[in-house]
């Protein structure tokens, strides 16, 4: 597929079948060929060309890159970068909640990329910790959901959001429009369960119980730097109108993050450039090597959360790691070209035991869930509500 040799196959779904691809030089990528039935359909191309169009204005560092793609093949396909790492409810899981630089870089990251995904006319609408990774190199907010949005999952038909029980802004469930506030809610949300290492409405509830909660309860920040608290808790905020918008939550984490390092004084330059230059500078998590483990090898990782990310999905049941799969399994894909791995210094206890591969729609997932409308990206998502730091 274009510049890509096929070299197996990572996941699968109801939107298309996800392939490990490289190219010329040897560089990996995620390659999405859509299914027949997608691609005989004429709404489906004039969305998918429009949606993609979109995408390649997503620049940022923290997202996960598209790479290549062609709407107008007989089967539309979408490359994206290849990344292999655990996922931040696995890093919890294993090591426990983030503090320090990780903390901060986290919070920050993330932030960047959804300032990146609004510049471009998009909501996320989708922030949970299955879709950040963390990396050597710092978080990636990454999803699936181009497969859930056609799928039915994250988006029906109609335009109506179901997704993640617990994870869902009060305006989602009250079935109001939902625009860049809510993933500003959504990012508060990430951040809090990094630093508590839980589900801040809890685990296990039923989805009605996590309604309830996301509508009336308050979520504990206590465990947030108090640099960044007042900008969570407001962020927090029942009222999309009261949160602030994404670039001065941006502003105001990247600021904190400075003063953590006892930097005094406003920074003079661009919030975006200086989270990217501090990510190089202190985030420290190891490198996992895909290669030692398995491509895909486990249950329960991101190629899990998949293609599609439904239930009786292929996907759902891990196409991309579950045993008769060849390309998936234990040993991962032969024809992969060798990549040096460097392990640097750990913020962490121990080194990953396992990997999670994101068989990678990365940010070209966000695109299908929501496109603002009359959008024609590079224009800032307004709020009323400023950010502040702790004085």
């Amino acid at each position: 597929m274009g510049p890509y040799r096929i070299v197996g196959r990572l996941g699968a779904g109801g939107m298309g079948i996800v392939y490990a691809g490289v190219d010329s030089a040897g560089r990996r990528a995620a390659v999405k060929l859509i299914h027949d039935m997608h691609a005989t359909n004429q709404e489906f191309r004039i969305r998918f060309r429009r949606e993609v169009e979109m995408l390649r204005r997503v620049q940022g560092t923290c997202c996960v890159r598209m790479l290549a793609a062609d709407a107008e093949a007989r089967q539309p396909w979408l490359a994206t970068e290849y990344i292999a790492g655990r996922t931040l409810d696995e890093h919890v899981r294993v090591e426990g909640p983030l503090s320090g630089d990780g903390l901060y870089g986290l919070a920050a990251g993330l932030a960047e990329a959804l300032v990146a995904v609004h510049a471009a006319g998009v909501v996320h609408r989708d922030l949970k910790p299955s879709n950040v990774m963390i990396l050597p190199q710092g978080p990636r907010l990454v999803d699936f959901g181009i497969a859930r949005s056609l799928d039915g999952t994250s988006l029906t038909a109609s335009g109506h959001v179901i997704g993640s029980p617990g994870w869902v802004s009060p305006e989602d469930y009250a079935g109001a429009p939902a625009g860049p506030a809510a993933d500003v809610y959504g990012w508060a949300l990430v951040v809090v369960y990094a630093a508590m290492g839980e589900q801040p409405y809890g685990a296990g509830r039923r989805p009605e119980v996590l309604a309830h909660r996301v509508m009336t309860a308050t979520v504990d920040t206590a465990r947030v730097p108090e640099g960044i608290r007042p900008t969570v808790d407001r962020a927090l905020a029942k009222a999309p109108e009261a949160r602030p918008a994404m670039d001065d939550v941006l502003a105001v984490v990247a600021d904190a993050w400075r003063g953590h390092h006892g930097e005094k004084g406003r920074m003079t330059w661009d919030p975006a450039t200086d989270v990217t230059s501090r990510l190089k500078r202190v985030w420290a998590f190891p490198a996992v090597d895909a290669a030692h483990h398995g491509d895909a090898g486990r249950h329960g990782d991101a190629a899990h959360h998949g293609d599609a990310g439904r239930h009786g999905d292929a996907a759902h049941h891990g196409d991309a790691g579950r045993h008769g799969d060849t390309a998936a399994r234990g040993g991962g894909i032969a024809d992969w070209p060798s990549e040096p791995v460097r392990a640097r210094k750990s913020l962490v206890r121990r080194a990953a035991p396992a990997v999670a591969v994101v068989a990678a729609i990365g940010c070209a997932g966000v695109i299908l869930l929501d496109v603002q409308p009359g959008s024609s990206g590079g224009q800032r998502p307004k709020s009323s509500a400023p950010a502040t730091a702790a004085t």
